[in-house]
């Protein structure tokens, strides 16, 4: 990174970090914001690293999209929401300290209210949303708003898990909370109450002005909320959600939906960025985090193309050599299925999905499954009762 923080500018010797401030502070190009950061006046400077790292992520995006649909691949879709959201969900836990496996995540997936609660169900359904784009978008306009979309997405787990961790203010907590790591105290979220809702008002109207670019306005607002703390628990995986909810305003949904992996693959740059930026020393100057924070999004949007770009060729990589097999139509279809839930599904495939899948018979499927094995192309294991048949991608 460019930038310079006026934190690490405190022990420069020949910098005059005075000048420097206030040569940043009273810039034309600097947004000034109503929140104070220790006593400092915010500020961020729109400056030509940030107008680059804007220009980059949206060149990713463009070449995420033209991927998926240069693919023809109608199971795209469908690996996205195996890889991507799962995982984002599961990663996001994970930077909080929270266990969440891969099965309860998936089990979950386009289900509807189960008759019992289970846990990570009002965070999935939320995921879900930005991932399908099947409703209108809604700003989260005030408290309150935001108070219930916590509730949605946490409330009933954190209950669970520690019923003193409730919000037990009027919208948010009214004790003071420590962010603490080992057993140093790194930050003090903002104390009291009314404190807490002016801050978030500010800064929801900042989430919410149009005069800043979105993801410009998402990394602002991501800073904030963290800063301000306003819950005893889950404030990390409630900002990481609102920021992936607006960054799918403008971008590709799957590219919002890479933010926490992007984080975790860069934690010490993420937790540093906070850190520097949270510092009396460096003077409610944002930018820093702004900027790490953006160029974090664009590693996790590389690392997703990657991925993209990978899971294609494998696809027409496998089509290819399976065409190739002396096989009847009957072994063909079978194997490409079974190839393509390997692949997509990122799992085993059931003799009941098969039948499902190919609309041929039990008994068919199982003696042409036989032949597979044989051939190697086919293995076969057991869970429970079920039998799960993948592709060996050794034979191939």
């Amino acid at each position: 990174m460019e930038y310079l923080s006026l934190f690490k500018a405190n022990y420069i010797n020949d910098i005059d970090v005075k000048k420097l401030y206030d040569d940043r502070l009273n810039s034309m190009n600097t947004v000034h914001f109503s929140i104070k950061i220790h006593d400092n006046p915010s500020f961020l400077c729109i400056n030509k690293e940030l107008t680059v790292l804007l220009e980059e992520i949206q060149f990713l995006n463009n070449k995420i999209i033209q991927k998926r649909f240069d693919s023809q691949i109608h199971l795209i879709k469908t690996w996205e929401l195996y890889h991507s959201l799962v995982e984002e969900i599961m990663i996001s836990n994970e930077i909080e300290g929270v266990v969440s496996t891969k099965k309860e995540i998936t089990e979950l997936i386009n289900i509807e209210k189960p008759k019992e609660y289970k846990r990570f169900y009002g965070m999935v359904k939320k995921y879900e949303d930005i991932f399908f784009q099947e409703k209108e978008f809604t700003p989260i306009s005030d408290t309150s708003k935001l108070r219930e979309l916590y509730n949605d997405i946490l409330l009933v787990d954190i209950q669970r898990d520690n019923p003193d961790n409730i919000p037990d203010g009027v919208i948010f907590r009214k004790e003071i909370v420590n962010v603490v790591s080992s057993t140093k105290t790194i930050h003090r979220g903002l104390y009291p109450e009314i404190k807490i809702i002016e801050a978030m008002n500010s800064a929801l109207s900042i989430l919410n002005d149009n005069s800043l670019p979105c993801i410009v306005r998402a990394a602002v607002f991501h800073y904030f909320f963290c800063y301000i703390h306003p819950f005893y628990d889950g404030n990390g995986r409630l900002s990481r959600y609102i920021s992936s909810y607006y960054l799918s305003k403008v971008l590709d949904p799957i590219a919002a939906l890479r933010l926490s992996i992007a984080c975790k693959n860069r934690q010490k740059d993420y937790y540093e960025a906070f850190k520097i930026t949270n510092d009396v020393r460096n003077k409610g100057d944002i930018t820093y985090f702004v900027l790490q924070f953006l160029d974090i999004l664009k590693t996790g949007l590389e690392d997703y193309l990657d991925d993209l770009t990978d899971k294609v060729n494998q696809y027409h990589y496998y089509q290819k050599k399976q065409s190739q097999l002396d096989l009847d139509h009957s072994s063909r279809t079978i194997l490409e299925t079974v190839i393509d839930y390997t692949l997509f599904y990122l799992e085993p495939v059931t003799l009941t999905k098969l039948v499902e899948l190919t609309h041929l018979s039990k008994s068919t499927i199982s003696n042409h499954l036989n032949k597979l094995e044989k051939d190697g192309l086919v293995e076969k294991s057991k869970h429970g009762k079920n039998c799960l048949f993948h592709f060996k991608k050794n034979a191939l």
